[in-house]
């Protein structure tokens, strides 16, 4: 028997673990349907350093991090090789983006997509061990060999993505009540956005068929029984054909008569007839990255999105009675104090009531790195927990590249949230709040956070006085003031 364990490095925030990863449930299922080696039992644990390494005792690890839990990473790999020497293979969009960052105790950096990499190495290790000449025969990887990084040719992404299995959820941790229930029916994004690197890390863009779409519904359904369901793909929508016939296939199984679903939705792409069609499948809540208020902000870090894009598509949805769930960021370069007072008045004219304003943060693999490192703000060896760092309770640390200056932005980044606090206590009863992820995680989300716990609060407050004055002036005249 071959034991591998899976590690999925995780800070202590909740979000980590309610909203479970789907990574390594579809290593899994892989490596499960196509490994030569038979007998490979896979164990999934999170993990923010050491845990029980005796419980597991396995013969290879695999680490998964993003660049906020990059340093946990490396912690991960140093315990488990103070405890056994055996292979730690890497994988993430972290270490694609920088395989240099690869560690003495970590032996392997998977590039990318790490399905089929992942098997090779796998049976190379069970066939013989590790070696130099082996590991240069497996595509997409890099390992050092005598402290020179070495990089392998790039790997073709898996064509057709059918091949991949349905996603192992069982083999995840946790309580599957609790889990918040996400579907990913695609891989990659056809847009180049300059802060996200969803492009660079898949390379090309593909859909899973309508057909494995609704089988993974269906298992959803009979497994989990969810009353939501997340679809998180970067762009459900950007195959439009394809798109409508997994509408077609929900409803003549009635499954929209049982589940709603929520998903993003590019602006730019959704018009009255995807509205019509996001009626019909039952969707609740679509989110968009608006971005910005000011059409030069929007333009320079968004391309093919305008200003009218995104009045268009809040007008269709409210429509429709579609929910809108509105993301914007700030501390963009060359962004100014009037761009953001401009996308704060966009905020308010269109009336949103979810959604969140996001510091602009140059994680690796995107444009923005790259001008943050032409700055001198970022390197290739930087202490990666600063990108884990919340602006609002970290303000002196946290990785900025905002032409304005750090105290500034605080002040207007803290008013901000205060703002979409006000506004989700304005918009949205107790019960809606609670819906979405449910009082386990909202428990454990303020536990973890406390300042969350005063801002809620404070809204509350404020919303409430505001109504209790607005029902007296109605009452008394002007004599309230």
């Amino acid at each position: 028997m071959l034991k591998l364990l899976i590690i999925e490095a995780v800070s202590g925030d909740p979000y980590h673990t309610v909203f479970a990863p789907l990574g390594p449930a579809y290593l899994a299922s892989y490596i499960a349907k196509y490994s030569k080696v038979k007998d490979v039992n896979i164990k999934v644990i999170f993990s923010n350093g050491e845990f029980n390494f005796s419980r597991y005792n396995p013969d290879i690890v695999g680490i998964s991090s993003v660049t906020e839990t990059f340093n946990i990473a490396k912690r991960i790999s140093a315990f488990v090789k103070k405890n056994k020497n055996i292979p730690v293979i890497l994988g993430g969009v972290h270490i694609s983006a920088l395989p240099e960052n690869l560690t003495a105790d970590m032996d392997i950096a998977v590039i990318g997509e790490g399905e089929q990499t992942l098997l090779e190495l796998l049976e190379s290790i069970y066939d013989s061990g590790l070696t130099f000449d082996k590991l240069n025969r497996v595509p997409g990887i890099a390992y050092r060999e005598n402290g020179i990084l070495k990089l392998t040719q790039g790997r073709n992404m898996i064509s057709p993505v059918d091949l991949i299995p349905l996603p192992a959820r069982n083999v995840l941790p946790g309580n599957k009540k609790e889990r918040n229930i996400w579907l990913m029916t695609s891989r990659g994004c056809p847009y180049n956005c300059s802060f996200c690197s969803a492009s660079q890390f898949w390379k090309a863009v593909r859909f899973f068929s309508p057909e494995y779409v609704l089988s993974e519904i269906n298992e959803l359904i009979k497994v989990y029984n969810p009353k939501i369901i997340n679809i998180v793909d970067d762009l459900f929508i950007a195959n439009k054909p394809r798109f409508n016939a997994i509408v077609k296939l929900i409803v003549s199984e009635r499954i929209n008569e049982r589940v709603e679903f929520t998903l993003l939705g590019r602006p730019n792409l959704i018009d009255e007839e995807i509205c019509q069609q996001f009626k019909r499948m039952n969707v609740s809540l679509v989110s968009c990255g608006f971005e910005s208020g000011s059409p030069k902000v929007l333009k320079s870090i968004k391309q093919g999105l305008t200003i009218e894009d995104n009045i268009n598509t809040t007008r269709l949805l409210n429509k429709y009675g579609i929910r809108v769930g509105a993301f914007f960021m700030m501390g963009i370069p060359t962004e100014t104090v009037e761009d953001i007072q401009m996308t704060y008045n966009f905020i308010q004219e269109q009336g949103y009531c979810r959604g969140e304003s996001y510091l602009m943060t140059p994680f690796p693999g995107t444009r923005m790195w790259d001008y943050a490192k032409s700055k001198g703000i970022v390197n290739n060896d930087m202490n990666w927990d600063l990108f884990a760092m919340d602006f609002y309770k970290h303000p002196k640390d946290a990785v900025i590249i905002s032409d304005i200056n750090r105290e500034q932005l605080y002040k207007i980044y803290m008013s901000t949230r205060q703002m979409w606090e006000r506004k989700k206590v304005e918009c949205t009863s107790l019960l809606e709040l609670f819906r979405g992820a449910g009082l386990i995680y909202l428990f454990k989300l303020l536990l973890h956070n406390p300042y969350r716990i005063w801002s809620f609060v404070r809204a509350v407050m404020q919303v409430k006085v505001a109504l209790l004055l607005g029902v007296l002036r109605k009452e008394h005249g002007s004599s309230v003031k």
